[in-house]
């Protein structure tokens, strides 16, 4: 039958696949070793059980089983003993005759969570379609009232398995075990599992357990169980804890190992499929998340740290140039004349670069000289007021060479004639304005005609 339809009579109560049941390890113990008390029990041999180890008592182990990707195997180095008085299961054995055939309570059986008839919990069902129908049967049955030595139990296809309504199925505290196999045999035990365990019981998710992690990986609902295997195989992988892809469960080197250099990390797991994390390393940028610095960068320990800022001016050609300066903060000045009485003076000069000349802007500064130089700022002492005077053409003093009147006009104001009749003594400049005749005549008082309101001898006097 199909791998499908054996699961369908495993747990025909489930839910489909939604999450993972809780196998923690799959234990041997030994149940009892020849030492010849046992009548009928056969010499040198030895009698073990098998158990799964679930997480708590709600977890449900229902299954063994066997499919063409997940073969199960459960044996010995030499033959499995079935006693002529046992069972293929654990159910079928009754204690009630275990006092009659002691050897009956040491026969090779599969189970789940039962012994014998007496222990509680619901029936334990073998199906198999391959290799034959009777597969199981033929490893743990016995087909007369003699010993039996069997070969290995092989599955590609078959179950054993009890429903998640018995108790048969949960493990009791404290160690949540759950009976699956009885081998007797003399040589060593060999087994390769896989088991369905229902996570919380009834209604709860199944999970296939498959001792072979390859099929695990390709099957939806599987997870990989190598403590299914016995006894245990190396685990090849990466057993340096260092190392970014260290398994904890790694048994043999592979040479795999894989390591973090630099400010690269590890990603975490230790189930083998951890990785490299590939960090920024010193000196690339970063973010320290401080305001305060600048050029964030990994550092030699890895750490992300910045620059504190440090305002100034950062142009090396300006004169205030601040080599601690990281941040520019606008206050650079630059050279030029820094003389203030210099013609080319520059305010914002912030040192003087020896260009500082005093000629291009000297000149006449008085602005009432003659030679007055507007744009001129230094005096060279160059003032001329030579082209000072009056320059009315009526005044007496007139100078044509005078460009500027100085108010010294002396315009024309009386007779400055002192021969004239109308001198005036007061007057500075003539206006034009003598006259002789009203006071000429004879001025010699000796004359016959002696005039004495005469001031201006005319030559008429009568001697």
């Amino acid at each position: 039958m199909m791998k499908q339809q054996l699961i369908c009579l495993v747990a025909c109560l489930l839910a489909v696949f939604t999450g993972f049941g809780q196998l923690v390890d799959a234990s041997v113990e030994t149940f009892y070793t020849d030492d010849g008390s046992v009548v009928g029990y056969p010499a040198g041999h030895t009698t073990y059980r098998i158990y799964g180890v679930v997480a708590d008592d709600s977890d449900a182990l229902t299954a063994c089983f066997g499919a063409s990707d997940d073969i199960l195997e459960l044996g010995s180095t030499t033959a499995i003993w079935n006693s002529p008085f046992g069972g293929i299961t654990g159910p079928e054995l009754n204690p009630a005759f275990f006092a009659i055939f002691p050897q009956a309570e040491y026969d090779s059986f599969v189970t789940i969570g039962r012994a014998n008839s007496f222990d509680p919990g619901v029936g334990v069902t073998a199906v198999a379609s391959s290799p034959s129908s009777s597969a199981v049967a033929d490893a743990f049955g016995t087909a007369g009232p003699v010993d039996e030595f069997d070969a290995d139990l092989v599955l590609n296809d078959g179950t054993w398995f009890s429903t998640p309504d018995g108790v048969n199925c949960y493990g009791a505290a404290p160690d949540f075990k759950v009976l699956i196999a009885q081998v007797t045999t003399d040589g060593d035990l060999e087994f390769k599992l896989n088991v369905q365990v229902i996570d919380g019981g009834i209604g709860g998710n199944p999970v296939e357990y498959v001792w072979n992690p390859a099929a695990a990986q390709t099957d939806e609902g599987q997870a990989a169980a190598p403590y299914l295997q016995y006894p245990a195989v190396g685990t090849p992988g990466c057993m340096d804890a260092t190392a970014c892809n260290y398994n904890v469960d790694a048994t043999e080197d592979d040479s795999s190992c894989v390591y973090a250099s630099g400010c690269d990390t590890c990603s975490g797991e230790t189930d083998g499929s951890g990785t490299v994390v590939d960090n920024p390393e010193e000196g690339e940028a970063c973010d320290d998340g401080d305001a305060t610095t600048i050029d964030d960068a990994i550092q030699a320990d890895c750490s992300c740290a910045g620059v504190l800022i440090v305002e100034g001016c950062t142009d090396l050609g300006a004169c205030n140039y601040d080599p601690a300066a990281n941040t520019e903060d606008g206050s650079c000045t630059y050279e030029g004349c820094t003389d203030p009485t210099a013609c080319n003076f520059d305010a914002t000069a912030g040192c003087d670069d020896g260009t500082c000349e005093f000629l291009t802007c000297a000149g006449c500064t008085d602005s009432t000289a003659c030679n007055y130089d507007a744009t001129a700022t230094i005096e060279d002492g160059s003032c001329d007021f030579s082209c000072y005077g009056c320059t009315d053409a009526t005044a007496c003093n007139f100078d044509p060479n005078a460009t500027i009147d100085d108010g010294s006009c002396d315009l024309p104001n009386g007779c400055t004639d002192a021969g004239a009749c109308n001198y005036d003594a007061a007057a500075t400049c003539d206006n034009g304005s003598c006259e002789y005749d009203s006071c000429a005549g004879c001025t010699d008082a000796t004359a016959c005609n002696y005039d004495a309101t005469a001031t201006i001898d005319d030559g008429s006097c009568d001697l």
